[in-house]
């Protein structure tokens, strides 16, 4: 069981995806990935998960599509109810996202899954839902990736933002888009 598949997709990942937002997050998130160990069933946590296949597959970076479905809203251009962007918006919200603490509520000490996660960041997606508003129908993050011809990695990272006193149910879906290849979805959500 090693890093090293994950650790040689750096390189490539950085000639495609360094987004400089969250460089430096990012190059935090790989020297704490490189520096802790890989949990075991020893670990209390992992005790009853064998995480060895993980870490012994020859994975390769995926792109990945979201899509956010509600019957409250219409947003998007697909259908009457669903948009490709990478926010769910529900209100202002320039300020509440340029806010919010990317790495900070999922801190990379708390695991090597999102240490690993963090090390992939290039994009976050947000709903936002202001302060005193319902939705009242759930809202439905739908991640699409995968390649069926190849073992992929995917590694989501999610914002959800609800201001005092509003109410949502949020929903992610982790979907492979053809086949049924071999993938791993690393997601980490904050909420």
């Amino acid at each position: 069981m090693d890093k090293k598949n994950f650790i040689d997709l750096f390189a490539p990942f950085d000639r495609v995806g360094d987004t400089p937002r969250y460089r430096e997050l990012r190059q935090a998130a790989r020297s704490h990935f490189a520096s802790i160990p890989l949990p075991t069933p020893r670990t209390e946590d992992w005790r009853f998960t064998n995480v060895a296949p993980i870490f012994d597959t020859q994975f390769q970076l995926s792109p990945m599509d979201v899509a956010f479905v509600s019957d409250d809203y219409q947003i998007g251009p697909f259908s009457e109810n669903m948009t490709r962007r990478d926010s769910l918006i529900l209100g202002p919200s320039d300020a509440i996202i340029d806010g919010v603490p990317v790495g900070q509520i999922a801190d990379n000490r708390d695991s090597v899954f999102t240490s690993l996660n963090s090390s992939f960041l290039d994009w976050v997606s947000y709903v936002v839902v202001p302060a005193g508003q319902t939705v009242h129908r759930p809202i439905h993050i739908m991640h699409f990736s995968g390649d069926p011809s190849r073992a992929t990695a995917t590694n989501p990272r999610t914002i959800i933002v609800l201001g005092k006193n509003s109410k949502a149910t949020v929903v992610e879906k982790y979907v492979q888009r053809v086949g049924s290849g071999t993938y791993f979805t690393n997601a980490v959500t904050d909420i």
